[in-house]
């Protein structure tokens, strides 16, 4: 699956050198994914539907599924507290950093609005990087732990990451991906603003 997702990174790279000139692709390259992300997302949800005994085995879980994307929360904010203090980052900038939990699009305008275009560059770089780490060495982490892919992934296990982590982990596995990509989602606007206004 890895040799996959890198062969299909490398021939888009290509593709996009070759063809960076075709204005239908440039100016409907966001539709396109969109949409192909989409139709992606709804064959999970049938493929979901058509299995329902996997809802109810989540559903006896109860709230303490929860914890999951409250975990990764927290790790991603520890961990780019640390890789700050390693690069002489401020506690609170580092931490919003990795407060963006692989949303690259939603916390660099954040932080850009809020701190400057750079810590928003850093931001977007560093969650880039996030996710492109996740599609490249997911079924690796898997080696870990179950939930380890689905922490690699952050918020996008909702939705970019989702298919990869549904092919790998199985569809037991993908309803705790949605859950906790969406409450990660949710709370990633709300705790990157409030942790960049901390004092240190």
């Amino acid at each position: 699956m890895s040799q996959m997702v890198m062969t299909a990174v490398i021939l888009g790279i290509i593709s996009g050198i070759v063809f960076k000139n075709n204005i239908f692709l440039v100016n409907h390259l966001d539709t396109l994914i969109t949409l192909l992300l989409l139709i992606l997302i709804f064959l999970i949800g049938y493929d979901l539907g058509e299995k329902r005994d996997v809802i109810y085995k989540i559903r006896e879980k109860g709230l303490k599924i929860l914890l999951i994307p409250v975990a990764i929360g927290i790790g991603s904010i520890f961990g780019a507290v640390i890789g700050g203090f390693l690069i002489k980052m401020r506690v609170n900038e580092a931490a919003s950093v990795g407060a963006g939990c692989g949303w690259y699009s939603m916390s660099g305008v954040l932080l850009s609005q809020i701190k400057g275009p750079e810590l928003g560059s850093v931001a977007f770089l560093a969650n880039v990087f996030r996710e492109l780490t996740a599609f490249l060495f997911l079924p690796y982490f898997k080696k870990i732990s179950k939930l380890a892919p689905i922490g690699v992934c952050g918020a996008t296990a909702m939705d970019t990451t989702l298919p990869l982590i549904s092919k790998v982990l199985g569809l037991d596995y993908t309803v705790i991906s949605l859950i906790s990509g969406f409450v990660i989602t949710m709370l990633v606007p709300i705790v990157i603003p409030l942790i960049i206004k901390i004092p240190f």
